[in-house]
């Protein structure tokens, strides 16, 4: 290490040298690599997706839903009730894979009927391919008696080509 310190060229130092041209070598790439010009976008992405529903389903009256629906029934053991039509609608025109993520109580569940059958593993909703059908809660034969929370969340992502 000494000897490299030591080593001059002219009577320079090499240590010098190799300073200066790393530091030469730096501000060239520097230089190189400034911009000319610069394009900038601001971009807004709206929700393709609309869920809207029907307290029957003829289709006269739709409703959008911009925040939590909030539904109640008495159910005994065994038994279902239908809450509401749902329609899933698309302004994007490729397939959006729509979900529905369920969170309940032990002993409830929920099935879906009409267009939305399926849509606990996907179903895949466009402009063109609106989804429209019914879901029902079910107690189950063993649900305990009292108060029981489901949950149904609708969720999109882009589908596996």
């Amino acid at each position: 290490m000494r000897d490299i310190l030591k080593r001059k060229w002219h009577r320079v130092p090499v240590f010098v040298l190799v300073a200066v041209l790393a530091v030469a070598l730096t501000a060239g790439a520097v230089a190189a690599a400034y911009a000319f010009g610069t394009i900038s976008a601001t971009i807004d992405v709206g929700e393709p997706l609309t869920l809207q529903w029907s307290p029957t389903g003829s289709g006269e009256t739709w409703t959008v839903i911009t925040e939590p629906l909030v539904w109640s029934s008495n159910l005994t053991p065994g038994e279902c009730t239908m809450v509401y039509w749902f329609k899933i609608t698309s302004s994007a025109s490729h397939n959006l894979l729509v979900k529905a993520v369920l969170t309940a109580d032990p002993g409830i569940y929920a099935t879906y009927h009409g267009g939305l059958i399926g849509l606990g593993s996907g179903l895949l909703v466009s402009s063109t391919n609106p989804r429209e059908g019914y879901i029902m809660f079910c107690a189950s034969g063993d649900a305990t008696p009292g108060i029981h929370n489901v949950t149904v969340e609708f969720t999109r992502e882009s589908p596996t080509p």
